[in-house]
């Protein structure tokens, strides 16, 4: 047997013999081919560790560093192994002919290490073969794999070319007409809107937490009804023209129902029945809703650079990305990755077609339009059959008007001084958070803190103490038990302090509204903008409302007196009375009674009316 030379190799003592084995690590043994030099410097060739039809180099560093040489003919250890497999290999059979007692009396030294070396290289052996079979089981466990993979591929391809028929059926739907009518002509495109839309919000009734699948009936009566501030039917905010689609979903965000909410079935179930979305489809006087159990995203169809935008995105992240699983990244890769990113998001959009066009084609809800209309043409929207209708930001003029959520803000400053209407604060009823808010009352104990203050109309006050200085807060009265020390204590009338500069705590300024507000306050109840937010912006505009009139209703008797003493227009006086309001540190309503307050507004009109003259 050829050895390699040792002066090339430089491989300490060991013999190295081609047509040995060497092993690697965990791996099983390799038969030694022969050895070489190249550009790189000496190597042993042995069989490749993963392509058995080709060849491998170990170099002298990963030689002393990874791998173990084994002297043994490989030809022997495929027979061993062969016999390993079948169970034939008998490692426990001595071959030693040790006899304990004539060795040890004999004390012959180099016996011993003869019999130390001998099984040592035994364990080798069967170290190697168990190794080489683990990793037999292991190829074939990845290469079975690899095989079930390739049929799942196929199997999810089967599946997607199942669902597409099943959406193009319409197997999943259910078709409840809400109005009848005449149907729009068959001519006319069909408008298809870009955003999904959440019944909650567009009823934009905030009582109760909104609305949810327990009350889903009201929606089709509410859709049939006139907007009587904005003049249109409700189904003509959705879809303000004769034909066209829109998708709808009962909630954006799950509901916090008070019973029932500890059983997670059943708050699952109210989950998934909120979650479930509806096409709402017009064609001229009829109305259809199409309950579904497909998820369409939040979009029926991209933003005109979506698919671009997410591409670039996708590819700027990668090129950070050098390597996975060891493996160098390239930039074709990169593309690749990449291209599967966008395929996967256009596959929801294309999907959301199919459905529409197998509406289309099976059913008459557009009209009698089955094979004039192609969805999947770009043509179809070139010839005018459909109109795609984009929503996103980019798409929306704003006519400069205050938005909800904006007024929601700016009417949530205040200042000392000032009436502001308070609407409750967050998570107030906890012991803990009362000591934040009740913050200059101590008590250990959170059954002997006051309760919070019940909403209504309160003054604001600033704290001008050494370590509160800056804190405003409302003055509310106690007299309840709760705050008693012992249930024998009479009741305490007092009032206590209640923190109100904090987010959690929601106090509207009432100042800042006039009687000319009134109408925007309305306007805004009904504008669309921000719509997610309806539940803390819609509840805050009704309440307002409500408090805005009430205290026109109590000024009313000291605006006739100025009226009468004027003549002025009551939306003059009216102006008048909210000049004086607001001019002093101290607001408050005006009473028939408050004397100084009408002299001054009488000189403030005469002197307007002077220099008016002038």
């Amino acid at each position: 047997m050829e050895n390699i030379e040792k002066s090339k190799a430089e491989l300490s003592n060991i013999e190295y013999k081609i047509g040995h084995c060497l092993t690697y690590r965990e791996n099983g043994f390799y038969e030694i081919l022969g050895s070489g030099t190249d550009e790189h410097g000496f190597y042993i060739e042995i069989e490749s560790r993963f392509y058995s039809d080709k060849k491998e180099k170990v170099r002298q560093s990963d030689l002393k560093q990874y791998y173990s040489y084994l002297d043994v003919k490989y030809s022997e250890m495929l027979e061993k192994y062969e016999k390993f497999l079948a169970g034939d290999l008998d490692f426990t059979k001595d071959e030693t002919n040790f006899d304990s007692n004539t060795q040890v009396m004999s004390f012959d030294k180099n016996a011993y290490i003869s019999m130390r070396d001998e099984l040592e290289r035994k364990a080798s052996v069967l170290n190697a073969l168990t190794n080489r079979m683990h990793n037999e089981m292991e190829n074939k466990r990845r290469r079975m794999n690899e095989m079930v993979d390739v049929f799942r591929k196929k199997v999810a391809k089967l599946e997607k070319i199942i669902q597409t028929i099943e959406l193009y059926l319409g197997i999943r739907e259910e078709i409840v007409q809400i109005q009848s009518g005449e149907n729009h002509a068959d001519e006319s495109p069909i408008y298809f809107m870009q955003n999904m839309l959440f019944i909650d919000e567009e009823m934009g009734d905030p009582t109760d937490g909104g609305y949810s699948i327990e009350n889903f009936s009201d929606f089709d009566k509410w859709l049939v009804k006139k907007n009587e501030y904005l003049g249109y039917y409700n189904h003509e905010i959705l879809i303000p023209y004769k034909k066209g689609v829109r998708i709808l979903r009962m909630r954006r965000n799950e509901k916090e129902r008070g019973i029932g909410s500890d059983n997670p079935f059943l708050r699952a179930a109210y989950i998934e029945a909120d979650m479930r979305t509806y096409l709402l489809i017009k064609n001229g006087d009829n109305i259809y809703k199409i309950c579904t159990t497909i998820n369409f995203g939040s979009k029926l169809f991209p933003n005109q650079t979506e698919l671009i935008d997410l591409y670039e995105k996708e590819l700027q992240e990668l090129k950070n990305i050098l390597s996975r699983n060891g493996v160098k990244i390239t930039d074709e890769n990169r593309n690749q990755e990449a291209s599967k990113a966008v395929d996967k998001v256009a596959e929801i959009y294309k999907r959301n077609f199919i459905i529409m066009q197998g509406l289309i084609d099976r059913t008459e809800l557009f009209g009698n339009i089955a094979g004039f209309v192609n969805l999947m043409d770009i043509s179809a929207s070139k010839t005018g059959a459909i109109e795609l209708i984009y929503e996103n930001k980019s798409n929306k003029i704003e006519d400069g008007t205050i938005s909800p959520l904006q007024f929601y803000y700016n009417a949530k400053k205040v200042n000392e001084g000032d009436q502001v209407l308070f609407l409750g604060a967050d998570n107030a009823w906890r012991g803990d958070y009362k000591k934040y808010y009740f913050y200059n009352i101590y008590r250990n104990s959170e059954y002997a803190w006051p309760p919070s203050p019940s909403a209504g109309i309160y003054t604001v006050y600033k704290d001008k103490g050494e370590y509160k200085e800056g804190v405003l807060y409302i003055k509310t009265p106690m007299t309840d038990n709760s705050y008693r020390y012992y249930d024998d204590e009479p009741k305490r009338k007092m009032t206590v302090r209640f923190k109100i500069n904090d987010n959690g705590c929601l106090c509207v300024n009432l100042n800042i509204i006039s009687h000319r507000d009134l109408n925007d306050l309305t306007r805004l109840m009904h504008d669309r903008r921000g719509r997610e937010n309806y539940l803390k912006t819609m509840s805050t505009l009704i309440e307002v409302k409500k408090a805005k009139e009430k205290e026109l209703e109590i000024e009313a008797p000291f605006a006739q007196m100025i009226q009468g003493q004027t003549g002025l227009e009551l939306s003059d006086v009216l102006d008048q009375i909210h000049w004086w309001k607001t001019k002093n540190k101290w607001k408050r309503p005006l009473l028939s009674d408050d004397i100084k307050a009408f002299r001054m507004i009488l000189k403030n009109i005469k002197n307007l009316q002077k220099n008016i003259s002038k």
